[in-house]
């Protein structure tokens, strides 16, 4: 690769003209300096490359058409931001290297509905065309057959974003039935619709994905479309190995082998007596994995958002983890006061019992 990409979802493209394993390494020298104070002198912080293309699961894109125009005036397009802030002149594309190859599809399969749509139902095309500004993309690692061939192979949500209303006062079936006609073209599962103060919902508003552990272990989560998900899933896969194996290491638990009866009844064996709190969840993508190792008694993640909470509650029912995961939505930050409280004051009493 010889330039660095950064993309930002208001559709902004940062473009960095050195090559990527520069780039990398600078900002691993950045992130060591700020987390340095809070971290032992030999602590050997690992830096993972991302692959170099087909790697991001979500991506936003702005759009250039026009009605009284040929399809092929349908254009993705992204705004390039260089390195001194400038703003250079729109960059149309058809594809984007760093989309990931669902996403990749994606682009391809909505273009080719609308070019459909305006030669066969010019209403619903011009429904779902007028005022169009923005188009989100939200795709999967994991993929599937097919239901039938040109059809989205793994689970894909669109977001379609527009700078006017797309339905009147009285009805907003109009324009979900010009986005179901969309949905069964492409086998998008879901097409969701937003302007000012305005969300439809055509299908779902959800895709599902499944996360691979180094150990085998297949980890199901819901993503859901305009909340946060880790974009990158290679990096997302080992993220999660590398915070279960660093909690074995400081909980002590690397000596306990399950299936091996003479380790566990030894005193070798330490089995789980410690409990984990995880601020800021969100989806318990690190929250299920962290329950699946075997290393804590419970883990308790804590998240104000209600919708990134119920998206938790359904993946821990999922991932079959309940009798040892929670979720708790509540502020953190009031959270961890609150809890700072209750355990001063909780040692407090401890050391006034000792004393006595």
């Amino acid at each position: 690769m010889d330039t660095q990409l950064e993309y930002e979802n208001e559709s902004i493209l940062n473009i960095d003209p050195r090559p990527g394993h520069i780039v990398l390494q600078e900002k691993s020298l950045r992130a060591r300096e700020k987390i340095a104070p809070f971290l032992p002198p030999d602590f050997d912080l690992p830096v993972v490359a991302s692959p170099v293309d087909k790697w991001r699961q979500r991506c936003r894109f702005g759009v250039m058409h026009e009605f009284n125009s040929p399809i092929s005036d349908f254009r993705y397009m992204l705004t390039r931001r260089s390195c001194d802030g400038s703003f250079d002149s729109p960059i149309y594309l058809d594809d984007f290297p760093i989309a990931s190859a669902s996403v990749s599809e994606a682009m391809f399969l909505l273009k080719s509905a609308l070019k459909r749509l305006r030669g066969t139902q010019y209403e619903q095309y011009e429904l779902i065309l007028r005022g169009l500004c923005t188009i989100g993309i939200h795709g999967t690692k994991s993929t599937k057959p097919a239901v039938n061939a040109g059809k989205a192979k793994g689970d894909v949500v669109i977001s379609l974003f527009y700078d006017q209303p797309i339905c009147s006062h009285d009805t907003s079936q109009p324009w979900i039935s010009a986005a179901d006609i969309v949905r069964d073209l492409t086998g998008f599962v879901g097409v969701v619709g937003r302007a000012k103060g305005i969300r439809l919902i055509s299908g779902r508003d959800y895709v599902t994905e499944t996360l691979i552990t180094a150990s085998g272990e297949h980890l199901t989560y819901r993503q859901t479309e305009g909340h946060f998900s880790n974009p990158n899933s290679h990096i997302a896969e080992l993220t999660l190995d590398w915070l279960c194996s660093r909690s074995t290491v400081i909980c002590g638990a690397s000596a306990c082998k399950q299936g091996n009866s003479r380790i566990e009844n030894s005193v070798e064996c330490t089995l789980p007596r410690h409990d984990l709190l995880e601020m800021f969840c969100g989806n318990g993508n690190h929250t299920i994995a962290l329950a699946k190792c075997g290393i804590f008694r419970h883990v308790l993640g804590v998240e104000i958002n209600s919708i990134l909470v119920a998206a938790a509650q359904h993946n821990i029912a999922e991932n079959s983890v309940g009798e040892k995961c929670s979720i708790m939505r509540a502020p953190s930050a009031r959270f961890v006061t609150k809890a700072l409280k209750k355990y001063d004051a909780t040692t407090s009493r401890t050391c006034k019992t000792a004393t006595v």
